[in-house]
């Protein structure tokens, strides 16, 4: 077995082992129908749409990279200046640190129509900003403008700026990581792996930046049209993705091909799975045959990091898209990704193709 080398300073960050954790990555545990059905259908925290549009509600994580910039050169936002962002968010717009132990940094603010969440993601220069659902795109939208002109006065009020990239073009030689229990884990379990390409890195979350749509669409029965919004997916993708360079190698998206060579062929439930699930049954499956590459996740250690995939809040969570600063690019993709829904479920199949700008495919029935 041959370990990877990184930097000292980014694995102690971590306080990363470097040991042979492979006993641990093989769990004798099995995942269930039964144990799956209650993690994501039994306790909703949205109403079912109902194949109806206007019951949908549409909530929104998007991820950023903050940073200094200075004479066009770029460095990163560390722990520290993240802290003093988000002092900045409590005192002027209200959020709250809730002390969650689990989520070092988190703040969030109570409003009327939900918690708006301000947290770390995986490494202090990535901010990702959680809005709650919204029955509208132009609700969604008005919110967008709200909550991103407070993060960037307080950003700017330490000289932070939200990056209008979506994947950095190199791994930086250090970086402050968010240290808790499940990182580390993950980060112990990629370390057994051999490195042969740039783009295989347990630290790859730390280089890469997304946009997520949630629609409140989730049921055991609505896993069967996941083929078929699989199928309509590559289209929203690559019109949303810029993703392109990463390591001076040029990819059709480098987001993508992190998550493949990193997490292995055999894992089968990350980006675009070779035959997505499309019933409880056959994700069950998935799960058991994938390896068990994450021993410290609370609830089974094969998690779907699925482009398209079921939450256990009650949405189906779209995940393919790249992270963008503007507000109308980004509407743009909460529209596709709700005209993608009805394309899929047969509600609507002309919209889908409108939007896009795309000859009408055969969606099927």
């Amino acid at each position: 077995m041959i370990w990877i080398n990184y930097p000292k300073q980014i694995a102690s960050t971590l306080g990363v082992e470097m040991e042979n954790c492979e006993s641990s990555i093989f769990k004798p545990e099995l995942m269930t129908v039964e144990k799956l059905r209650q993690h994501l259908f039994f306790k909703k925290n949205v109403p079912y749409w109902n194949y109806e549009e206007a019951n949908l509600t549409i909530g929104l994580e998007v991820e950023y990279f903050i940073a200094q910039r200075t004479n066009q050169e770029i460095r990163l936002a560390t722990r520290s200046e993240y802290i003093l962002m988000t002092k900045i968010l409590m005192e002027k717009f209200g959020y709250v640190d809730r002390g969650l132990t689990d989520q070092p940094g988190r703040v969030s603010k109570d409003t009327d129509i939900g918690y708006v969440t301000i947290k770390p993601d995986f490494a202090w220069h990535i901010l990702e900003v959680s809005l709650p659902p919204r029955r509208s795109v132009s609700q969604l939208r008005d919110l967008m403008g709200q909550i991103f002109s407070e993060v960037d006065e307080a950003l700017a009020a330490v000289n932070l700026e939200r990056l209008d990239i979506s994947c950095l073009p190199t791994p930086p030689r250090t970086m402050d990581l968010v240290s808790v229990p499940r990182l580390r884990g993950i980060t112990n379990t990629f370390m057994v792996r051999s490195e042969r390409r740039p783009t295989q890195d347990p630290f790859f979350p730390a280089y890469i930046a997304s946009t997520h749509v949630h629609l409140n669409a989730s049921s055991e029965e609505s896993l069967k049209y996941l083929p078929i919004l699989y199928n309509l997916d590559h289209l929203v993708s690559r019109k949303f993705t810029r993703a392109n360079i990463f390591h001076g190698q040029i990819y059709d998206n480098a987001r993508t091909k992190m998550y493949a060579d990193t997490l292995g062929k055999e894992y089968l439930l990350h980006t675009y799975p070779p035959l997505p699930a499309s019933n409880l049954q056959s994700l069950v499956n998935q799960m058991n045959q994938s390896p068990r590459l994450f021993p410290m996740d609370p609830f089974f250690p094969v998690r779907d990091m699925s482009y398209i995939r079921p939450t256990r809040y009650g949405t189906l969570e779209f995940r393919s898209c790249c992270s963008f600063k503007s507000v109308d690019i980004i509407t743009r993709i909460v529209e596709c990704r709700i005209a993608q829904l009805l394309a899929a479920t047969g509600v609507d199949r002309n919209r889908f193709y409108a939007l896009l700008g795309e000859t009408p495919g055969e969606v099927p029935a």
